[in-house]
């Protein structure tokens, strides 16, 4: 009987498909790219994750003051400054016509957190400015619980000539991980960086 229940167990693992052992849709279809330290700003670091169709989601690092202080976020405006909402950005059409463009330290956003605290976002990349994320107004805590899928910041075209200059002036995940291993060295602190996986 005993070996009975092994075998079922045996035949439920192979027919059940392990979800873990699949990679996700991030790791599937993007390039994961990093710009640290955006005007200078220690901890102020960014996640571009690239789309093979050269469309680039902005999103936090996992060393952004945000995710790495575990903060609460409260709001998400982009209204970013008296002039320009990022929300009137109206991308149209094969070359996105009528987007908004920005420049690598456009700003996205701005996050509140609960402590009272604000963080400005950076586009980090030049180009259109495809779409903002609107679930962010309704869902701010997105941008930490899920930051690498849901709760990305924004989407932005670059020009086709520029990109792999763009692309180059970023860095690797090997090189944004000798940055934050470097950083560690220097502060001879310990610091807790999340897991870059959503669950």
């Amino acid at each position: 009987m005993e070996s009975q229940e092994i075998s079922n167990e045996k035949l439920k693992q192979n027919i059940e498909p392990n979800v873990y052992e699949y990679p996700t849709v991030v790791e599937r279809y993007y390039i994961k790219k990093y710009k640290t330290a955006v005007k200078g700003q220690n901890g102020n670091d960014f996640c571009i994750l690239c789309h093979s169709n050269k469309l680039c989601l902005v999103t936090l690092a996992p060393s952004h003051s945000i995710l790495r202080e575990k903060k609460n976020v409260q709001s998400v405006s982009f209204q970013v400054d008296k002039k320009r909402n990022r929300l009137e950005s109206q991308a149209s059409g094969k070359n996105k016509r009528n987007a908004q463009f920005v420049s690598e330290t456009g700003v996205v956003c701005l996050v509140t957190c609960t402590d009272g605290s604000v963080y400005t976002i950076y586009s980090c990349v030049k180009g259109r400015l495809v779409e903002v994320n609107t679930r962010l107004l309704d869902n701010p805590s997105l941008l930490v619980s899920k930051p690498w899928s849901e709760g990305y910041v924004a989407i932005i075209l670059p020009k086709l000539q520029e990109y792999s200059s763009q692309m180059g002036a970023l860095l690797s995940p090997e090189d944004y991980q000798l940055h934050i291993d470097t950083l560690q060295m220097q502060n001879n602190v310990e610091k807790e960086i999340p897991e870059t996986t959503d669950d």
